[in-house]
């Protein structure tokens, strides 16, 4: 009998088909808190409790009665406790060193797994001192023992938060921006991850940067506007936008479409064409035709874009075979910003199994890129309430 905790269920739902593997039951109620979280881990959750359901698993070893109800890692160690009471465990699968100690100390073997498809966490949160502070504020920055070459945080979020930018320890403030696009258009953050965003996109140092969040978030408008931004004020020479020809549920094809390459394709990037109308007026496709472009993921291999900004939309619906030849298409004096929901992939369940997931495990620690996550829809109220609701509907 193996046991497995629920860090290893999230990770590799997959396990649970190996017959000897089992789960306690409190790993149940561990999944149901997190179904409901925004970002990485409620999908995780979601995506694993579905899984349990569709491979009817139903291994679960008997929680001890002086700790049902507990935390998982209490569990464990009670059944360590009580191994010589019936129980007939050969293994425990876990991440957690730590518990792996408590466990050893009643002569249970455990086999800590290595993360595989866990996304890392987008922001860090950091306590300065009083002399810290003065300094950020003074001179805008100050430096932070802090691994991850390229990240967004907060500072002393609990008291006066500070919302800053780390670049391999050395840590500036951010100063929030408003851009005016046109006439009759701007474009400013409603909340702490759309100044990130807004900073990111506008940072010409970063030539990748990978934005993942339910629809409504401001990812699709934010990145025309700044994309259109930098164009216009010399960074690039044209805005390039890149969408994968999938339809919801991946049920049609691109040639059902009628008209020539250019007319099936404009079926495809409804986001962005709404973002372009908004900022730019509805005779934005002739006024500013010279240096907007629009192509399918499908047709980039072989090509080299440079002194381009390049926007991919939906990125969770092209495979990290695709995502791997896109990024590898970006030349020099380029820009690259991978948008996309995992919640809304119609091409495969698994987070790891699309080019969103992949772009971002591979590259979050890269010196060339930096990793967001944007959490709160703030399309309108409806927007909000269903992406809430369907989370704990677990749908």
């Amino acid at each position: 009998m193996i046991l497995v905790d629920t860090s290893v269920v999230l990770d590799s739902p997959e396990i649970l088909l190996d017959q000897d593997t089992w789960l306690v039951r409190e790993t149940l109620d561990e999944l149901d808190r997190l179904k409901t979280h925004s970002g990485t881990k409620g999908y995780l959750a979601r995506h694993a409790i579905r899984y349990i359901y569709d491979i009817k698993f139903n291994r679960f070893v008997n929680t001890p009665s002086n700790v049902r109800g507990e935390s998982v890692d209490k569990v464990f160690i009670a059944i360590a406790g009580n191994k010589a009471n019936s129980f007939n465990i050969s293994n425990i699968k876990l991440k957690d060193f730590n518990l792996a100690n408590y466990l050893r100390l009643e002569g249970i073997e455990v086999e800590v797994i290595e993360t595989k498809k866990d996304i890392p966490e987008a922001y860090f949160f950091e306590n300065l001192n009083n002399e810290q502070i003065q300094e950020i504020l003074n001179s805008n920055f100050t430096t932070i023992k802090h691994t991850r070459p390229n990240q967004y945080g907060i500072i002393n979020p609990e008291q006066g938060s500070i919302l800053a930018f780390n670049k391999e320890g050395k840590v500036r403030k951010i100063r929030e921006r408003v851009l005016h696009i046109s006439n009759s258009a701007c474009v400013n953050a409603r909340n702490k991850e759309q100044v990130f965003l807004m900073d990111s996109l506008l940072n010409t140092d970063i030539p990748l940067i990978m934005v993942s969040g339910p629809a409504g978030t401001g990812k699709t408008l934010m990145t025309v506007a700044c994309g259109l931004h930098s164009v216009l004020r010399g960074d690039y020479k044209k805005l390039l936008i890149l969408t994968p020809p999938v339809h919801v549920g991946n049920k049609d094809k691109l040639g059902f479409f009628p008209g020539n390459k250019d007319d099936k394709l404009r079926n495809y990037f409804g986001g962005a064409r709404d973002a372009l109308e908004y900022l730019l007026g509805d005779r934005w496709d002739k006024d500013y035709a010279d240096f907007i472009d629009f192509e399918s993921t499908t047709l980039t291999r072989g090509r080299s874009y440079r002194n381009a900004f390049i926007m991919l939309d939906e990125g969770q619906n092209t495979t990290p075979e695709e995502m791997l030849t896109l990024v590898t298409r970006v030349g020099e004096g380029s820009k690259l910003v991978v948008a996309g929901d995992p919640e809304q992939s119609d091409i495969s369940r698994s987070l790891c199994n699309t080019g969103l997931g992949a772009v971002i495990t591979a590259m979050y620690d890269s010196k060339e890129a930096i990793y967001l996550e944007m959490y709160k829809p703030l399309r309108s109220n409806l927007v909000a309430e269903a992406t809430k609701r369907f989370r704990e509907a677990n749908v």
